[in-house]
């Protein structure tokens, strides 16, 4: 049985074959000579974490655009997502770049997050 601070995505990770992404943290964001904000990111980082794409029959309900592709992510790190004065981290996997959205944070007490991600651009 599961109890705070077991991380239960570690857990996980032993039965559910993670994969590696490359993990690009959000590190703030300046004035730029036109003054308009441009976010500035660490150095891709590779990164273990389970990936899974959303199905669409979930899109109505998560309030999603049927326009864009999403995917759940589940890594043992802390994820920032979007927030008021915060861009969200970024990851690329699969040759694609997401950027996360909405997080539910579980560091703290377990060491884990999980974060759904919206496809930003191939790279």
């Amino acid at each position: 049985m599961g109890v705070p601070g077991s991380n239960l995505l570690k857990q996980a990770l032993k039965v559910i074959k993670p994969t590696t992404i490359q993990y690009v943290k959000w590190n703030g964001r300046s004035l730029n000579a036109a003054r308009q904000y441009v976010d500035s990111y660490d150095s891709p980082t590779d990164m273990r974490a389970s990936v899974q794409a959303v199905k669409r029959s979930s899109y109505v309900s998560l309030n999603l655009d049927f326009q864009k592709d999403y995917v759940k992510i589940w890594a043992n790190v802390d994820l920032i997502s979007l927030d008021r004065d915060y861009s969200g981290d970024v990851f690329i996997w699969n040759s694609k770049q997401y950027k996360l959205v909405d997080d539910t944070d579980w560091d703290v007490q377990d060491g884990w997050a999980s974060a759904l991600a919206v496809r930003i651009r191939n790279t």
